[in-house]
């Protein structure tokens, strides 16, 4: 027992040097790794602790043995007929059986069953639950994969960009990962801001602010279609009314909102925009600890329709997100890439619906003319 618990970070240390040896491109397709000897010296580890490393990369698809020669990073264009297919799907989301992702999951499946496919599901609410689960996936040598990229600005998804680099049949579901081209689906965010910031402009709101969690590629599409909505409406948003960084992905927002509430009653916003349904409902929250009334002196909105706490009678309006469709699609799209691997990358865009509740009202009549 003691001799495993001494090894197994060692064998860590090995294999996740070597990852990120390939995932920088430092070791390219089809080049040769540094041999056993020269692994066992940098690490001052055993033969065994280094081939433990390969066979785990090995089974991951990263690296392939050569007899005789040594071992290579696996060339996707060498690669060998793929073997007869096993009609499994991975699927990796944060909190599979959430409000917003549990009808999305409902999705997958139905479609799936039309395909005669099954899902094998992982799933994950913690730093690290992501490259775990999905690398979990991988080894398993699944036919496809849809994965909805976590939130978390702790995890970089190295395994979501291997999967890119390796060519495997992939679908992303509401976030996209920058410069990598992948097939995706989600909702039209641009559409669903549009939607809720003309709403509170009806009403009659003009300072309005927004918290969104960065470095998320939805929350940015949002907070652009944001400032792009307001600008239409001839409307300025101050600096100090807009909040989109990762310290809000920690608390939902509840710092930023208070920043936010803190300023004098003529220069705070009369509305906020939560980039998400959580964040909108802890800026409600510190309002009522402030002292404010919801929507008597701040109205609230949200974006996803995907309360988390669903013990309570919804009274948040927010942009409601088409999740069982949006699942349905992804599978889809991924029976696509299955059939033609070579077809050109595609991205969904789907409608969703606003929905007015009663945490928006006209704004308080002693601002409400301000800044017109």
């Amino acid at each position: 027992m003691k001799t495993e618990k001494t090894n197994q970070p060692k064998y860590d240390t090995v294999k996740e040097y070597l990852r990120a040896q390939i995932a920088q491109e430092k070791i390219p397709f089809g080049s040769r790794l540094p041999s056993e000897t020269e692994l066992m010296k940098r690490f001052a580890v055993s033969r065994t602790t280094v081939r433990q490393a390969l066979a785990d990369l090995t089974s991951e698809g990263l690296v392939e043995r050569r007899q005789g020669s040594g071992t290579y990073r696996s060339d996707p264009s060498t690669r060998q007929p793929k073997r007869e297919r096993t009609m499994l799907v991975g699927v990796w989301f944060n909190r599979p059986a959430g409000p917003l992702y549990g009808p999305m999951v409902a999705g997958i499946r139905d479609e799936l069953a039309c395909w005669n496919y099954h899902a094998v599901f992982e799933g994950g609410s913690k730093t690290g639950d992501e490259r775990t689960g999905i690398n979990s996936l991988v080894r398993k040598g699944l036919d496809g994969f849809i994965v909805s990229p976590s939130s978390d600005p702790g995890d970089p998804h190295d395994p979501i960009i291997e999967m890119v680099r390796r060519g495997l049949p992939l679908v992303l579901v509401d976030k996209r990962l920058g410069k990598y081209q992948t097939d995706h689906v989600c909702t039209n965010n641009q559409m669903g801001v549009e939607a809720l910031v003309r709403h509170l402009l009806d009403l009659g709101h003009r300072r309005i602010g927004f918290i969104g969690n960065g470095g998320v590629s939805s929350v940015e599409e949002r907070a652009q279609a944001f400032h792009l909505t307001m600008r239409r409406a001839g409307l300025t948003v101050e600096p100090e009314w807009i909040e989109v960084n990762q310290d809000v992905f920690h608390d939902y927002g509840r710092a930023a909102g208070g920043r936010m509430l803190s300023l004098p009653p003529h220069r705070r916003p009369t509305a906020i925009f939560g980039a998400s349904d959580p964040v909108a409902e802890s800026v409600a929250q510190v309002a009522c600890e402030q002292g404010l009334h919801v929507p008597r002196d701040l109205s609230v909105v949200g974006f996803d329709d995907a309360s988390f706490d669903s013990d309570e009678t919804p009274w948040l309006t927010t942009y409601a997100q088409p999740t069982y469709c949006i699942g349905q699609q992804a599978a889809r799209l991924l029976m696509a890439r299955l059939q033609d691997p070579s077809r050109q990358t595609e991205t969904i865009l789907l409608e969703g619906k606003l929905i007015v509740r009663s945490s928006t009202a006209a704004p308080p009549s002693e601002s409400g003319t301000a800044e017109a």
